[in-house]
């Protein structure tokens, strides 16, 4: 059996769970808290919600028994209570697979899998396209080499990942791809009738019909950078261009204030008077949407960008926007980029916080749209749960 242990459900990962259980790998996830299954308050999108998706179905879970103020997002404050053997009982485990670094309690997990003779694999996000900072290195090299040498399959999400534990000095026979990726195949089935959606959001959103629309899917945080998306627009005032930004955050007045707003929830308190600036770049705001909403987004749209910065370790929006065939315009920033954009269109690369760059992806990707869509179903074919499942047959059966 594969014991995998992970900080809480998540609905990129819980698929992939259910995808590895169906193909007749014996598997058990461990949960270290409840985090996703209950509503709760998300800081960064600004907002209380819970994702409505079953993502406790089609795999075999418990929860492992931890501190009792547990936090996610807190090295220390996410810990084990109970000992790796308690949590094993009197199951025969062959591998013990961890999902990073980033709570004590992985850490906890390898010091014991060592002891008690068990593999363990990471699968971690972490990439090498972040400049180093000598002192901060100096200080991490002992306690990282000492949890690399507790880790015996490096599961690596894509060739940033790949390098990064490459330049540890990870033998290459211990790295494994198990990339980072959707349910591409449960996002088609929503397509059917993609043209219909199409019109269907396009007339919600107040997005017009004759418009190239570029979409921003995430939080409105600085990390992911979506103020430059409105800065860029405006140079491009001789096409009929709009943006649509799905989500909610931080820094959602800054892009009220910056945007001619054609739709926004009432919530978000847009001022009447402003909306009608003609010279500020057409935008609709949909605010948080959850999973069962989010393909009317992506077909509603011509083009994805994410501008992000270093803090983007992958890019799975991304991805879900390759799931429903439009391109996307990505910085050389995000983790994503050497393997989803630079192998198939490196016009769609910008350098990072850089206007100019953008505003000129942006522009070939309103003159060239259908060019940009025909690599698409081979980058789906290689960066989903079937891929990820092959591999980690192979590994399991190894």
């Amino acid at each position: 059996m594969i014991l995998i242990v992970t900080t809480h459900p998540i609905q990129y990962q819980t698929p992939l769970w259910k995808k590895i259980a169906e193909n007749n790998i014996d598997i058990e996830v461990v949960f270290l808290t409840k985090h996703g299954l209950e509503l709760s308050y998300d800081a960064e999108f600004g907002t209380t919600f819970k994702w409505n998706m079953n993502l406790l179905d089609g795999y075999p879970y418990s929860f492992a028994e931890v501190n009792q103020s547990a936090d996610v997002n807190s090295f220390f404050n996410l810990r084990l209570k109970q000992s790796l053997k308690d949590i094993i009982g009197n199951r025969r485990v062959d591998a013990i697979w961890i999902q990073g670094w980033q709570a004590l309690a992985y850490w906890q997990i390898v010091m014991q899998a060592k002891i008690l003779g068990i593999p363990v694999w990471l699968r971690g996000e972490t990439n090498n396209l972040r400049p180093p900072k000598f002192l901060k290195d100096l200080i991490k090299y002992i306690p990282f080499r000492l949890f690399f040498n507790g880790i015996s399959k490096f599961l690596y999400i894509g060739e940033a990942n790949k390098n990064f534990y490459l330049e540890w000095n990870i033998l290459p026979r211990n790295l494994v791809f198990a990339p980072y990726c959707i349910d591409v195949d449960a996002f088609q089935e929503k397509l059917t009738n993609a043209s219909a959606i199409k019109a269907s959001a396009r007339q919600k959103w107040n997005i017009p019909d004759d418009s190239f629309c570029f979409i921003f899917s995430g939080k409105f945080i600085e990390k992911k950078m979506p103020t430059i998306i409105l800065e860029a627009a405006k140079s491009l005032t001789e096409h009929k261009i709009h943006l649509l930004f799905v989500g909610d955050g931080i820094l959602r007045p800054n892009l009220l204030e910056h945007a001619k707003v054609l739709y926004a929830p009432e919530n978000f308190n847009t001022k009447k008077d402003h909306n009608n600036h003609t010279m500020l770049p057409s935008s609709s705001f949909t605010g948080f949407i959850n999973q069962d909403e989010i393909s009317n987004a992506y077909v509603a749209a011509d083009c994805l960008i994410l501008p992000s910065n270093f803090g983007e370790t992958w890019g799975l929006v991304v991805n879900e926007a390759y799931a429903h065939g439009i391109p996307a315009i990505v910085s050389n920033r995000c983790g994503c980029y050497p393997d989803l954009v630079e192998p198939y269109q490196k016009e769609l690369i910008f350098q990072f916080n850089n206007v100019v760059d953008l505003s000129r992806a942006m522009l070939f990707a309103i003159e060239n749209r259908s060019k940009l869509t025909k690599n698409i179903p081979e980058i789906n074919a290689k960066y989903n749960y079937n891929t990820c499942v092959q591999n980690i047959s192979k590994l399991a059966n190894s």
